[in-house]
This record gives structure tokens, C-alpha cells and sequence, in this order.
């Protein structure tokens, strides 16, 4: 008998071989040299009784445990709770504990392996590792379409009222930009591929420098910016000249 291809079966090759020996039509040895499926592949699903093309070891969990998992990582990642690697190998390590699974897990550590992880992420290729962005609680709570839509009313009303369509030059835009004094390293997280942006709600502990600029329609610069100091704010006017105003922290 020739050798056979590492699963170049079909299921249904599988089922027909089953039925045949199950049946009494044919030997073990003949069923699998006509419906083309190693002996002992076939001897071990008759052993089981199940139906299914499963290469190599089987994984620790089952294909619709894993996919609960999936689902659970790219929802928390979606309402800004993505979970970290070193979360996910944790929570995979309690689950199998908790449901008597068995498993190779680091009960030290109490946490799944690197590899176990890897080997994750490449059967749910949907999934990849993402740089954070660290999200303010107070902006997550302004960000649900309630808000935003009242927020974007009340602008289009005093828009009309300014009439700016003819007098852009009543329209400022300003924005800041918060720059930390301290270093920081934006955690890694998991997330649904192809996610813009990955926010992370968390508490802003960090010392920062707030630069401030406002620009109007037609590009005219109101003030150069502000700059925030733990326990000073210093003006910076078109001119540059600098004024420094202290004030209580």
C-alpha cells in the first residue's frame, strides 16, 4: 500500500470508511486502503466514535472554548478594556482550573505558556497585538452617541446664529496636547485586527506639560499657545514675549 498524504482525506471519506467496519461490510485494513485513510488513523475515530479531521495534538481548549475567548477578547478591546497577554495566559490558566481541564500550564506562575499563547493568536489570526492608547475615564464617559450628538446640535445652532458661513473668521479651533515630563511605555494589547485605534481607559498619574494653540478659519493665529506648568502658566502671544503668571496649585 502506498503511503498516504498527512490528511489528504475527506470527512466523508472518514464517515464511509466508519460505516464500512462498524457494519461488518469490510476489515479495518481493507476499509482504509479503498476510502484511501491510514489504518490507524481510522482505528483511532472508531475507537472514539468521532467524526472530525483533527492534525497533530489536540489544544487545551476546544475550538468553541477558544472562540468565546476570541469574542471576549475583541469586546473588551472594543469598549476600551483590552486585555494584555500576560492577562489572558492568567485567565486561561484559572478557566482550566476551574473546569478540571487538564493541562501543561505553569501552576507556579499560574499562568499559560508563551507558546500556548502563540500558537492562540495563529489559529485566531482576527486577533493581533496593538500599542495602547491611554484614554482619560472623564473623556470615555463622554464618549457614547448621546453626547456626542447633543454636543454636535448645539454647535450646528450657534454656527447658524454666528452666521459663520460668511464670517469665518469667527470660527477658532483650539486644541491642546498633553506631554509628559516622565517616561512612559504604552502597554501591548490584544485586539481585533484592523482596529484604527485601541483605546485603554486608565487613570492619568503622570506629570505633564499642556501646549494650547488656537487658529481660525482663515488660518490666523489667536496665540501662538499656553503652556501649563505644575505651578505656572506662561502666555506665548503672537509676538513671543513671554508673561509668566503664577498661581495657586
Amino acid at each position: 500500500m502506498e503511503p498516504i498524504a498527512r490528511a489528504s482525506w475527506t470527512l466523508e471519506q472518514l464517515k464511509s470508511a466508519m460505516d464500512a467496519v462498524t457494519g461488518g461490510v469490510m476489515s479495518q485494513r481493507k476499509a482504509a486502503r479503498t476510502y484511501g485513510i491510514p489504518r490507524r488513523t481510522l482505528v483511532n475515530h472508531l475507537k472514539t466514535g468521532k467524526v472530525e479531521k483533527q492534525i497533530g495534538r489536540r489544544t487545551v481548549l476546544t475550538a468553541e472554548q477558544e472562540n468565546d475567548l476570541s469574542l471576549r477578547i475583541k469586546k473588551l478591546a472594543s469598549i476600551g478594556f483590552p486585555l494584555t497577554p500576560k492577562i489572558i495566559r492568567h485567565q486561561a490558566f484559572l478557566f482550566c482550573e476551574k473546569n478540571n481541564i487538564p493541562n501543561k500550564f505553569n501552576k507556579y506562575k499560574k499562568r499559560a505558556g508563551k507558546d500556548w499563547l502563540k500558537l492562540f493568536l495563529k489559529r485566531h489570526p482576527e486577533i493581533t497585538k496593538r500599542k495602547v492608547q491611554i484614554l482619560n475615564p472623564g473623556r470615555a464617559q463622554k464618549m457614547n452617541k448621546s453626547i456626542v450628538t447633543k454636543h454636535f446640535e448645539a454647535y450646528k445652532k450657534i454656527y447658524e446664529q454666528l452666521n459663520i458661513r460668511a464670517n469665518p473668521q469667527r470660527l477658532f479651533n483650539m486644541d491642546e496636547k498633553g506631554c509628559r515630563l516622565t517616561i512612559h511605555k504604552q502597554p501591548t494589547v490584544l485586539a481585533k485586527k484592523g482596529s484604527r485605534r485601541v483605546h485603554m481607559v486608565a487613570p492619568e498619574h503622570a506629570e505633564n506639560v499642556t501646549v494650547a494653540a488656537c487658529v481660525n478659519a482663515l488660518a490666523q493665529i489667536w496665540k501662538s499657545g499656553w503652556r501649563l506648568f505644575p505651578n505656572a502658566f506662561i502666555l506665548v502671544d503672537s509676538g513671543y514675549d513671554l508673561k509668566k503668571v503664577a498661581y495657586d496649585a
